[in-house]
């Protein structure tokens, strides 16, 4: 109850799942970053997260995002942050997990220019453990006793709920362009479905 979480990219699909598992697990500090007022009124909304716990970033430093989202935290690092959108937040997040503190990712990056693993680089030397996600990456195993991992998660997964679903159309060519270009837009809140 305690722990304080840092989850940015909470208002998308994935996030939407992300934090019901942390909810689930008790914690009730949560913290994340809105792009704007619109943004932050969905989180409040649908995701129920507090608005003293968001901080805009639109037109924001990323060194007065970090004072910000530290002052929220009372000045304290974060036990765990979980990083949904990669780039600049992937690096706000690495540099707010607190000590002996948990990071989380889901992005994959190719040229991601963050110093993890030389000496005096900050999870280094605050003790942090880094996690890369792939739910699902059990499948690629030839040992099949791997795939009941997954099907673990899959379970966990399906009991969730989607809080926010976004229905574009019925399949075609058209719906599906027009769900690429919201996703590749950024405005996408929750899920996006089309029906068959």
């Amino acid at each position: 109850k305690e722990d304080a979480v840092l989850i940015v990219g909470v208002g998308g699909g994935v996030g939407s799942f992300a934090i019901q598992c942390i909810q689930g697990a008790g914690v009730e500090k949560i913290f994340t970053v809105a792009k704007n007022e619109s943004s932050a009124d969905y989180l409040v909304k649908h995701l129920g997260i507090p608005r003293s716990h968001i901080v805009l970033y639109q037109g924001v430093s990323f060194e007065e995002l970090k004072k910000q989202l530290l002052a929220l935290n009372g000045g304290r690092f974060f036990n765990a942050t979980i990083d949904l959108v990669g780039k600049e937040m992937k690096k706000l997040c690495l540099d707010l997990t607190g000590y002996s503190g948990h990071f989380s990712t889901i992005v994959p990056e190719k040229d991601f220019n963050y110093p993890t693993w030389n000496e005096n680089a900050t999870p280094r030397m605050r003790n942090a453990s880094l996690l890369q996600v792939m739910v699902g990456a059990e499948l690629a195993s030839l040992d099949r006793s791997d795939w009941k991992i997954y099907q673990q998660h899959f379970k966990q997964i399906s009991n969730l709920k989607v809080p926010h679903i976004q229905v574009v159309g019925s399949l075609s060519v058209q719906t599906v362009q027009k769900a690429h270009a919201l996703l590749e837009d950024g405005s996408v809140k929750g899920k996006l479905v089309m029906i068959i």
